[in-house]
């Protein structure tokens, strides 16, 4: 019963994530649109940059709930692979922020920054699926 009700989360949980993640990616392509083409006050401006925020934590409370209802090993293996995200994309972002500092490399946007993220957060899973 147990395994069901987890498989049950997991396909729930795809199906929830990923709509919100593309709620996330639509509002920031929009916003980004929006700022480009349209002369805004600051605070319109401010109002308009929270909003993929907004998505991307709404995203957020689906991964907070899926690891909230998984098992202990589930959950070990998530806390691992977020801290090993933690500490390499904080390691890269310094080094990046320092190189663009020195005008070494051009000044690169938050993309990076988040796509860093996303493919630290894979291999690290990965990696640690592996070990346990």
């Amino acid at each position: 019963m147990k395994n069901q009700e987890t498989q049950y989360s997991k396909n729930n949980f795809n199906k929830s994530f990923v709509g919100r993640m593309v709620l996330f990616t639509i509002s920031l392509q929009a916003v980004y649109l929006i700022n480009a083409k349209l002369d805004l006050s600051w605070v319109l401006r401010v109002v308009l940059a929270i909003i993929p925020s907004v998505a991307l934590a709404y995203a957020l409370l689906a991964l907070a709930a899926l690891i909230r209802n998984g098992d202990e090993m589930f959950k070990k293996i998530m806390v691992d692979s977020f801290v090993v995200t933690g500490l390499i994309t904080l390691t890269w972002v310094l080094a990046l922020g320092l190189l663009q500092q020195f005008n070494v490399i051009p000044y690169l946007s938050f993309y990076w920054v988040f796509f860093i993220m996303v493919i630290t957060f894979c291999i690290g899973y990965w990696l640690i699926m592996r070990k346990y």
